[in-house]
């Protein structure tokens, strides 16, 4: 099977309930526009195929940046499509006609976190609705009937990241990453612990009693006892 990987929290919990728990093979989509992001996904992978599943396990990294040009856009509210396009042309290539989307809950669908959120100006990164249309469109392009899926849509994070202890590889949670300011990511600090993102993470980890893989040292603020001015 083709799954979109990228180094988070669900994507992971995703791979490895494939992978290690149902015994899959799969090959993995990677996209990154930052060296870090793209470390971080060489780094899970590198160590899953360490741990004996290379023969499972297919990796191909994709890098997209706007080099030498100055961004006129700031919000990710195109990557979802940008992401579906890279697995359906992966998908494709290997004569396949569908490809999964590990992601899940509240951050999928995205409702607005302000007033002025909203329309085009909300990113909804993988909203039923959303894919639906995606698979439309290429269904259509590609004049056949093309699937999405979503095993882990209708899973709370904490579910989510229940999976990665379920396949025994709850020692390496620590090494991905949630976080939206990847430009900002450190070695020993790899999340803000301020972003949406970077919260829904921190709860899921503390509801699946998994602190110990990911303590909040790895946070440059602590959600509970940490400054939020």
């Amino acid at each position: 099977e083709v799954a979109l990987f990228s180094g988070g929290v669900d994507s992971f919990a995703g791979a490895v309930n494939d992978i290690v728990t149902l015994g899959k093979s799969l090959t993995l989509v990677g996209h990154s526009s930052s060296s870090k992001v793209r470390q971080v996904q060489d780094s899970l992978v590198d160590e899953l195929r360490r741990r004996g599943y290379s023969r499972q396990l297919y990796y191909v990294p994709v890098w997209v940046s706007n080099e030498n040009t100055n961004a006129r856009e700031y919000t990710q509210r195109a990557r979802s499509f940008l992401f579906a396009c890279l697995g359906i042309v992966v998908a494709r290539l290997l004569g396949k006609n569908s490809f999964t989307f590990y992601e899940n809950g509240v951050v999928s669908i995205n409702p607005p976190l302000a007033g002025d959120v909203v329309g085009g100006r909300a990113t909804r990164t993988t909203h039923p609705r959303v894919l639906r249309g995606l698979e439309e469109l290429f269904s259509l392009i590609l004049e056949g009937s093309i699937e999405i899926r979503t095993p882990l849509q209708w899973m709370t994070k904490s579910e989510v990241t229940s999976l990665v202890g379920k396949a025994g590889v709850a020692d390496m949670l620590a090494q991905t990453v949630s976080c939206t300011r990847t430009r900002e990511l450190e070695s020993s600090r790899k999340h803000c612990g301020l972003c949406s993102q970077c919260i829904d993470r921190r709860f899921g980890v503390l509801a699946a009693g998994m602190e110990e893989f990911d303590p909040a040292a790895n946070y440059k603020c602590d959600l509970f006892l940490g400054d939020r001015s």
